[in-house]
């Protein structure tokens, strides 16, 4: 019997496929490349007067303790449902823009947690952080405002409950460093969110926040700034010819229907401004 046979033999019995035509890809999910619409981000921030107020349509996102102690928890997520199981994930890197100027005032350890299960129904939201508390949003207090809790305490802070305890992925951040950040993140974890609807999404925390100035600040989704420097998932995988088209073939139909989302808003807004006036 050959080798190739033993080997075929071998990988059924383990439930192993060999792709023939599979390739090395490189795919990045980043908000407005190629019409991408999957990421989405938001931070918590525990000041009283906004504790229960949502930051997810704000320029950029923050986590730590800031200059004046108040502590912030930013919050990020993927959605790779489109991405075909059968896609086997070789790397994951989380690029972050960092505008933090003169933060953090020391070199400082950033550690990517999982949200946990039990939290993974956080929303971005569409406020700018507008003192107004608006239903259904997550903020500091509320994983849903004014109906569902964080399922251990205010800021998502508990660990072991609010997040997973071990970080999938870690960075070194020098003292007042600006520019890109990259966090390369357990591919298996990733792995796990290939095909599938929702992902709990990851937090984004200085190992140690116990002094004023121990935060970073990024750019969000929604800057206005540079588009390029929004965050990005890079995403390398092994990809046959078939699980590759079927991807490109659902990313244009999310990137049309996201399309047509936005026009559709862009429309009620309009409508709503020609009414007021």
């Amino acid at each position: 019997m050959s080798r190739w046979l033993v080997l075929t033999a071998c990988a059924l019995i383990l439930g192993i496929s060999f792709n023939s035509d599979a390739e090395t890809r490189t795919l990045v999910f980043q908000r407005g490349f190629d019409g991408d619409e999957t990421a989405q981000d938001t931070f918590l921030y525990a000041p009283e007067s906004v504790m229960n107020v949502n930051f997810g349509n704000f320029p950029t996102i923050a986590t730590g303790r800031n200059k004046w102690g108040e502590r912030l928890v930013a919050l990020i997520r993927f959605d790779l449902s489109h991405v075909p199981m059968e896609a086997r994930a070789l790397d994951a890197t989380l690029c972050l823009y960092d505008v933090s100027g003169e933060f953090p005032n020391q070199d400082l350890i950033f550690d990517v947690h999982l949200v946990s299960p039990e939290n993974a129904d956080w929303t971005e939201g569409n406020n700018d952080g507008t003192r107004i508390p608006v239903k259904g949003t997550s903020c500091w207090n509320w994983l849903s405002y004014d109906s569902q809790h964080w399922a251990g305490a205010p800021g998502l802070s508990l660990k072991g409950t609010d997040y997973l305890t071990s970080p999938i992925g870690s960075m070194l951040i020098p003292k007042a460093h600006g520019g890109w950040v990259e966090f390369h993140l357990q591919k298996d974890v990733v792995q796990s969110w290939l095909g599938k609807k929702l992902n709990p999404g990851l937090i984004i925390s200085p190992r140690v926040f116990k002094e004023k100035g121990q935060y970073a600040t990024f750019r969000s989704s929604e800057t206005f700034e540079d588009a390029s420097t929004k965050p990005k998932l890079v995403l390398t995988v092994e990809m046959d010819d078939a699980s590759f088209l079927r991807y490109r073939k659902q990313d244009a139909v999310r990137s049309l229907e996201n399309a047509r989302n936005d026009l559709e808003s862009k429309v009620k807004k309009a409508i709503g401004s020609r009414d007021k006036a």
